[in-house]
């Protein structure tokens, strides 16, 4: 990620297990009594811990880049913990994490690190080319681990021997068993360094080796999916259990067959229940009864493509398991009777990339996004424990043929690895939510559209699975005529389920939602509009431009043979946006080839105005129902802002080099973020038209939206399955704009009205990205005394963040909110042999053991200097005073508000609570007032002013003079508000003017 100033990197979201699928497997390890689980997430380049309840307990600091050397890149491929130690390695460096945090790095092996192994206190590391290292661990979990290691032997085994899996058995002092590439296995002993015994081969790929309870007894999982329960000390195999696809002899001891997969984990359970799990690379989870020699029980598809860890917590019935693929962790229970597990607790996230995230909820920290893996989940910024998946319940009601349908195509989908039989709808393209119909059950809050169907599916995200009604459009308006036929019976009218079979050409593109959250309007590829009741789901009718039909085609016409057979269309080609106004009462609509983004009224779905017409093909479109701003984009990498109400060209933004795939504006109306495949992330100041921070990822954004505080974004990227989360530095702090005259302008790639000989694309384009990415953090901000206004009679805020003057008009409720919530805890009392002064107070008389001389001389200094203090006291009221009440008493009224301009919001209340003297609050009475009659920095002094009249107008309204001070300064305030109106009617009325309203 390139350097940059306004957005600051917060944490990555629904980031569970994503790293084992390069091969780093999470670890099981104890501390203590209690159990964790570590992680590999973001690519294998961070770890997460989880406590046994899949609470998130900590996440590492990232990998330095001093541990780079020896390795090509800085990602983790194998893992360990012991205690509070974790263990990465990384190519061929072992780094060592202390709680999480990088403490040092190992390197002793010349190759890439093939397998861990601990036990005790001693780690095993096996690298690629045979060399075995061992190392001591300290014996303290609180102690750091050696600088360079503890090497506490160092050989090789041959190299034809390429270790693929090992294991401590118990029992075996200072020995390791190895499994190779070809079969064979390996007893080393790492203490004499030497070989102890080569097994023979198990005829295929060792890919696991758990010891079991019994003595000697090793399982071995094999890359053709059969499992051996060996013998190592008698070299004799006991069972045989083997995953075939065909059900096969269930009965036979020698070879019970399942699944034909590869066996990718086991684990045994030690709480008197003598069975054994095993998993396979198609997910399905098999429990076997090692009494019996059968199969028990089993669950399929617990983690398509396959599981990367499997392990039974010590004495109890719980066993952990993760995915290779699927980014999750779950914890299994055994408390049935037929001994089938059921999942107890779990933490997942999406196993493909997100492709669209949308913040949804009243809280404002609660997200819906949408992935590849044809999912809709929800995911909090706050608590992870509330991530989830929304249920697909209603897709079983489809018919057995669509059923079956739905199973091939999970099946064969072009890189969907789960292979999940379950009903599941297509990838979802786009979607709408909205929070007003939250708490009505019958209203759905989310509507989804998806690749190739025409129906949409509606939400609920309160239930967090699909509603009961789904949005088919009708095949005609003739159905709402039979109703209205004289003499004939009433006929609703009904929906025809039409059989799914590959790309409709009226396929769903986009849709929208009311402000009201009753109505739903999607478009379709054959560019029409319809729109839905989502209470009742029922099909209102569809927006049509009169102009494109031909004349004959009347819908009111009573002749049958006239009556149209399909509905109209409101473009001649694919709807690809549609947004509504706040209101509801306007709606507009954008067409990818006939470049018209066209106006509709809500009621009478009939076109209004004169359309938009732009210069290429539309995108996607969004309408900013704070300024009524609408921005395009279009297909030559350029965004245009448009006045939605003169429907006039207001801006045009050049600077991405590949198109643009999501657009969001601010909650104020005045920025647009634009996200495009050129792996940029650009933000646009609108009143200026220029451009305020380019933001240059590591994988191309695919969504971009914005909370509605305005402190957070979220983006998603290309080949990441988490979503990022930004924070708005702005919101905090002074960000400065780079780009400040018009050729600066011209190099960052914004065009203005009058620069439209600007072409995207160009050299200085390109050079400006890098430009655009820094921001001098160096540049002084400045202050308000050195902003001029363009006129005396102007208004000017502050440059001070939003949140400095909220924060100290709120600052008396954010100070009872973070107070205490146990009281004070009683001082101990002190020894008895310590003497102590008669006092109210507890106090220890230090100075009883010195001589009584001493003693008095040192009480007579201290009295004379209280009657000096007060001697000063008498003579100048301002020693005890604070930094602003001193500049305040002598009258320096521009110091002062440079003094208060310089604080944050608790320095500020301190200086204005510390005031003293009655001199002083006099004097500031008249600074509020002199400051009232400027017009700059309008909303730092009303939240100056409010606090020092709620902590000294009740001390001055007891003052003959204060009581006429504060009434002057009712009149200042008075005179001001009325000066800030009359200016507000004007520009409201001259913009009213301008754009044709009145």
């Amino acid at each position: 990620m390139r350097p940059h100033g306004m957005y600051s990197p917060f944490q990555t979201l629904g980031m569970v297990c994503d790293g084992a699928l390069r091969g780093c497997a999470p670890v099981v390890h104890r501390q203590g009594l209690s159990s964790f689980i570590t992680t590999p997430v973001e690519d294998a380049r961070f770890l997460h811990l989880y406590d046994i309840n899949l609470h998130l307990k900590g996440i590492s600091k990232p990998i330095p880049s001093s541990w780079q050397e020896g390795s090509d890149e800085l990602k983790i491929d194998r893992l360990a913990a012991y205690q509070e130690l974790s263990f990465a390695a990384i190519g061929s460096n072992i780094g060592v994490y202390h709680r999480l945090r990088p403490s040092t790095v190992w390197r002793n092996h010349d190759a890439p690190i093939a397998s861990f192994v601990i036990f005790g206190n001693v780690l095993v590391s096996i690298a690629e080319d045979g060399r075995v290292i061992s190392y001591g661990l300290p014996d303290n979990a609180k102690d750091e681990p050696d600088l360079h290691g503890k090497v506490l032997s160092d050989f090789f085994i041959p190299s034809d021997f390429k270790v693929t899996a090992a294991c401590h058995p118990e029992t075996y002092m200072n020995k390791i068993l190895l499994g190779a590439r070809d079969g064979r296995c390996m007893l080393v002993n790492i203490r004499s360094k030497k070989m102890v015994h080569v097994f023979s081969g198990f005829g295929s790929v060792i890919n696991v080796l758990e010891p079991s309870p019994a003595v000697d007894v090793v399982a071995v999982g094999t890359n053709d999916g059969s499992i051996y329960l060996h013998n190592f000390r008698m070299d004799e195999t006991i069972v045989t259990y083997r995953h075939v696809t065909d059900e096969e002899d269930l009965g036979n001891t020698d070879a019970v067959t399942v699944s034909s997969n590869s066996v990718n984990a086991i684990a045994f359970r030690t709480d008197s229940d003598e069975s054994m799990m095993t998993g396979d690379a198609s997910g399905h989870m098999f429990i076997w009864d090692l009494n019996q020699k059968c199969i028990r029980s089993e669950a399929r598809y617990v983690h398509p493509g396959g599981s990367s860890l499997a392990h039974f917590l010590p004495s109890e019935p719980l066993l952990i398991t993760t995915g290779k693929s699927d980014n999750s962790i779950k914890v299994h229970i055994f408390d049935d009777t037929n001994g089938q597990a059921r999942v107890l607790r779990s933490r997942e996230g999406h196993y493909l990339p997100p492709t669209m995230v949308r913040f949804c909820g009243y809280d404002g920290l609660m997200m819906v996004s949408a992935g590849l893996d044809r999912e809709l989940r929800l995911v909090s910024a706050v608590q992870e424990a509330r991530n989830r998946s929304f249920s697909q319940k209603g897709i079983s009601k489809l018919g057995a043929r669509a059923r079956k349908r739905r199973r091939i195509e999970n099946k064969v989908e072009a890189g969907d690895h789960r292979g999940s039989p379950d009903v599941k709808l297509p990838r979802i393209t786009m979607f709408a939510a909205r929070n007003a119909r939250e708490r009505d059950e019958d209203f759905a809050n989310i509507v989804t559209i998806h690749e190739g169907l025409e129906s949409a599916y509606t939400w609920r995200l309160q239930n967090g699975a699909t509603h009961e009604h789904v949005l088919r459009p009708l095949s005609g308006p003739q159905k709402y005529e039979l109703t209205f036929q004289r003499g004939a019976k009433e006929v609703k009218p009904k929906a025809v389920r039409k059989p799914h079979t590959g790309r409709k050409k009226n396929a769903a593109t986009c849709v929208t939602l009311s402000p009201c959250g009753n109505f739903a309007y999607i478009g379709a590829e054959d560019g029409r509009v319809h729109a839905y009741n989502l209470q009742s789901g029922r099909h209102q009718g569809v927006f049509e431009d009169t102009s494109l039909e031909e004349p004959n085609q009347d819908l009111l016409s009573g002749s049958r043979n006239t009556r149209r057979e399909e509905w109209g269309r409101a473009h001649l080609c694919s709807v690809v946006g549609l947004s509504v106004d706040a209101c509801g009462d306007m709606i507009v609509s954008g067409g990818s080839d006939d470049k018209k983004v066209k106006f509709w009224i809500m009621h009478t779905r009939k076109a209004k105005g004169d359309p938009i017409t732009t210069e290429s093909d539309i995108i996607l479109l969004s309408w900013s129902t704070t300024s009524d701003l609408l921005a395009i984009a279009c297909a030559d990498n350029c965004v245009y802002i448009y006045d939605a109400v003169t429907r006039k060209l207001a801006r045009r933004f050049n600077g991405h080099q590949g198109p643009v795939v999501d657009l969001c504006f601010d909650i104020n109306g005045r920025r647009i973020l634009s996200a495009s495949m050129d792996s940029t992330l650009k933000t646009w100041d609108l009143p200026s038209g220029r451009l305020m921070n380019s933001l240059v990822c590591e994988n191309s954004p695919t969504s971009v939206t914005m909370a509605p505080s305005g402190e957070f974004i979220a983006t998603t990227h290309v080949n990441s399955v988490g979503i990022k989360l930004w924070v708005d530095m702005s919101r905090f702090g002074h960000v400065r704009n780079e780009v400040q005259d018009k050729k600066e302008s011209r190099k960052s790639g914004t065009s203005m009205m009058d620069d439209e000989d600007t072409q995207p694309g160009s050299e200085s384009d390109t050079d400006s990205e890098v430009e655009d990415a820094t921001v001098n953090e160096k540049q002084p901000t400045p202050s308000i005394e050195k902003i001029l206004p363009l006129s005396e009679d102007i208004v000017t805020l502050s440059t001070k963040p939003t949140t400095t003057w909220t924060v100290l008009s709120n600052l008396h409720a954010i100070k009872d909110r973070n107070k205490p919530v146990e009281p004070p805890k009683k001082a101990e009392s002190a020894p008895f042999f310590i003497p102590t002064k008669k006092s109210i107070h507890m106090e220890f008389d230090i100075n009883q053991g010195k001589d009584k001389s001493i003693r008095d001389d040192e009480e007579n200094e201290n009295q004379g200097k209280i009657k000096s203090l007060h001697g000063k006291k008498e003579d100048d009221e301002n020693w005890l005073n604070s930094t602003l009440g001193k500049l305040l008493y002598e009258r320096q009224f521009a110091a002062a508000t440079g003094l208060l301009n310089e604080m944050d919001a608790s320095g500020v209340d301190m200086e204005i609570r510390t005031m003293e003297g009655q001199t002083t609050l006099r004097n500031a009475a008249e600074y509020f007032k002199e400051r009232l009659g400027s017009p700059n920095g309008f909303e730092l002094t009303q939240a100056h002013l409010g606090v020092f009249l709620r902590t000294h107008g009740s001390e001055l309204s007891k003052d003959e003079q204060g009581t006429e001070l504060l009434a002057g300064l009712l009149s200042a305030q008075q005179n001001a508000w009325e000066r800030l109106r009359e200016l507000f009617d004007s520009v409201l009325s001259l913009s009213a003017h301008f754009s044709g309203q009145l």
